[in-house]
C-alpha cells in the first residue's frame, strides 16, 4: 500500500466540513507556496489564533486520515506535524479545490531545526520516505515523557456519560495505554452499585 492508499479520502473533506478551525487551516495552507514538511502547534495557534488544544486536535484528526504525523515536543523541540503531502495540497484536496494529493519530496530530511517566525518548523524524516502507511509515533503510545508536569500538553475531552450529562475529561496528549488502564481503574472503582442491586 502506497502513501495515496493510506489516504481517508472522505475523512480528510468531512474534517474540513465539520470543524471550524481544520476549516480555518485549510483556507489559510491552501496558499502556501514553500514546500515546507512540518507545521508547529505554536506557529498554527498565532497563525490561526486558536488555543493550543484545538490546533493539537487538528493535528491528530490529519494523522487519523493519513496526512502525515504529530511528533509530540521533548525539551526544546516543539509539538509539530510532519506532512506527509505538501500542505498547500493537503489543504486543497480538504477543501475540494483539487483532486491530487502532492507527496513530500523523498530527499527532504528532518533536521529539527524550528524557524517559529515562519509557516512551518521542520522538515520531513525518514519515515515519510517509506511507502508505508502512517502511523501514530512512538511519542503518542509510547513511554511517558521525562520532562516536568507543567510541560505536559493536556486535551480535553468531553464524554457523554448518561442523556443529557458529558464527563469531561482532561488528559496528557500523549497518555499511554498503561495510564489509560489505571484510570480507567480508578474509575471503576468510584462506581456504585444501582438501588436495589445485591450486594
Amino acid at each position: 500500500m502506497n502513501q495515496q492508499d493510506a489516504i481517508n479520502r472522505e475523512g480528510l473533506r468531512s474534517l474540513a466540513q465539520n470543524d471550524a478551525i481544520a476549516q480555518k487551516a485549510f483556507t489559510l495552507l491552501a496558499q502556501r507556496q514553500r514546500k515546507r514538511s512540518a507545521t508547529t502547534v505554536d506557529v498554527m495557534m498565532r497563525d490561526l489564533d486558536a488555543p493550543r488544544t484545538q490546533i493539537v486536535s487538528l493535528f491528530k484528526g490529519l494523522m487519523e486520515t493519513g496526512c502525515g504525523r504529530m511528533i509530540i515536543g521533548r525539551g526544546s523541540k516543539p509539538t509539530r506535524f510532519i506532512w506527509a503531502f505538501t500542505m498547500a495540497s493537503v489543504a486543497q484536496y480538504a477543501l475540494g479545490q483539487s483532486d491530487a494529493l502532492e507527496p513530500m519530496p523523498a530527499t527532504q530530511c528532518d533536521q529539527d531545526n524550528v524557524d517559529d517566525t515562519d509557516d512551518a518548523a521542520a522538515t520531513t524524516d525518514n519515515i515519510l520516505q517509506s511507502n508505508q502507511p502512517v502511523t501514530i509515533p512512538d511519542a503518542v503510545t509510547g513511554a511517558p515523557p521525562a520532562f516536568s508536569a507543567g510541560k505536559i500538553e493536556m486535551l480535553s475531552h468531553n464524554f457523554p456519560l448518561r442523556p443529557g450529562l458529558l464527563a469531561r475529561l482532561s488528559l496528557p496528549v500523549d497518555l499511554t495505554t498503561q495510564e489509560a488502564e489505571r484510570l480507567a481503574a480508578y474509575i471503576r472503582a468510584l462506581a456504585v452499585p444501582p438501588p436495589g442491586a445485591s450486594q
